[in-house]
């Protein structure tokens, strides 16, 4: 149980730290606010399933949910 509360803690922080400027990325690329808000709600459910895979030793966090 300790190990998911980190994990939820975790992501929780990498979602914070990134989700405006994923949003911003989208937004640059669509005027739809709707497409925008589902292809970054897209990027964080993929961040959720492949979260085990980051390896800090290949670049930043942010790099990967931007790789995402």
């Amino acid at each position: 149980m300790a190990a998911d509360a980190g994990a939820t803690a975790e992501f929780e922080r990498l979602y914070r730290a990134n989700v405006e400027a994923v949003a911003a990325y989208f937004a640059r690329r669509s005027a739809d606010p709707h497409v925008v808000a589902d292809l970054t709600a897209d990027t964080f459910v993929a961040v959720i399933t492949g979260f085990g895979s980051f390896d800090p030793r290949k670049g930043t966090a942010r790099a990967w949910v931007f790789g995402i």
